[in-house]
């Protein structure tokens, strides 16, 4: 039987639905198998991303340059995503952006300055020379003892400037006892090398220094002895002095902790109060050494002993004298002279 035109134009109506429905099932397949190749795309860029972002940072270094490397790359990153993955939610978009962050955000502190050190914020100290040319001690820089110390009075009188060089001068007064001289830096430092020109007194029985000390914490101005009192010590007991020989003592100390100190004292082939040579000592994350015109004579490793160094310090300068251990005292109304042309200190370079 001939199907009327009804059936026809019923029929007809149905294939164009179904076709349509067709359409819509393979366009939306499509879509969905789409959806791998832009996961891969997506992955392929976090790969770059991370690759790019590890190569900026070199080994030893900070990455100073990996901020703008990897707004760059971000940029580039996000304008072809949104290219490529057109339609896909917005959910996806902002996965893949947050990755990206992610791995370009990476905290400084945990960038390493060596495998597997971290670099303490306190170790960018600031280099330091004073010369001492100056008609008088610079008191900006200095701050000049007037306390007693070691069993005798201090005085800025006794630590003066004359002839590019910084006079320190004790004295065994038959009327007022111990006169001592000390001066300490008003800045503070950490790791670095510290070297002075100096030439410890020649009279037998006075103790000359240059050490380290953090007896005031700075930051805190409702103490002015809440430090921890680490300490590095170069002394010179001039009563070890002869002739082209002599002995100098090296020490670490902290608060509560087991003091480490040469014994016996450290001998050199020549009398340190002849002549003007450098002196100083490098301090580290890990270890201390102590030197005398470029050449180690001591050296001191955290790990194998009770103190490590790892808060900010001054540095010190002073002459005094004590029976027992100095061999002291001088002979009375003497003027002992310690001199010291310059001292400087080098940040250590990470």
């Amino acid at each position: 039987m001939k199907p009327d035109m009804h059936t026809i134009i019923k029929n007809s109506l149905t294939a164009l639905s179904i076709a349509a429905m067709l359409t819509v099932i393979i366009t939306a397949c499509g879509g969905a198998y789409t959806a791998p190749d832009n996961a891969n795309t997506a992955a392929d860029s976090s790969s770059q991303s991370d690759s790019v972002l590890a190569g900026s940072i070199p080994e030893y270094h900070y990455p100073d340059s990996t901020g703008l490397q990897s707004e760059e790359l971000q940029g580039d990153m996000t304008d072809d995503a949104t290219a490529e993955n057109e339609g896909i939610n917005d959910d996806g978009e902002e996965e893949q952006d947050t990755a990206v962050t992610d791995e370009e955000t990476l905290p400084e502190e945990s960038v390493p300055d060596e495998p597997g050190e971290t670099v303490p914020e306190e170790s960018a100290s600031e280099s330091f020379r004073d010369d001492f040319d100056g008609p008088v001690l610079d008191t900006s820089v200095w701050q000049a003892a007037t306390w007693i110390e070691h069993g005798g009075q201090t005085g800025p009188e006794r630590c003066y400037v004359e002839d590019g060089q910084l006079h320190m001068i004790f004295r065994n007064d038959s009327e007022s006892g111990y006169l001592n001289a000390s001066v300490q830096t008003r800045d503070e430092f950490l790791y670095g090398t510290w070297k002075a020109r100096l030439k410890p007194s020649s009279t037998a029985g006075v103790l000359n220094s240059m050490f380290t000390i953090d007896w005031d914490d700075m930051d805190n101005s409702s103490s002015t002895s809440d430090g921890t009192k680490q300490e590095i010590d170069i002394e010179f007991l001039t009563a070890s002095f002869s002739e082209n020989a002599g002995e100098v003592h090296y020490a670490v100390h902290a608060e509560n902790k087991n003091s480490h100190n040469t014994n016996p004292d450290i001998p050199v082939n020549f009398n340190p109060s002849d002549d003007f040579h450098i002196w100083g000592f490098t301090i580290t994350p890990e270890k201390i050494e102590w030197f005398v015109d470029e050449t180690v004579l001591h050296s001191y490793v955290y790990s194998e002993n009770d103190i490590a160094v790892t808060g900010p310090y001054q540095l010190k300068f002073n002459v005094w004298t004590s029976v027992d251990w100095v061999n002291g005292p001088p002979e009375a109304d003497v003027d002992c002279v310690y001199l010291i042309d310059w001292v400087s200190f080098t940040p250590l370079s990470y």
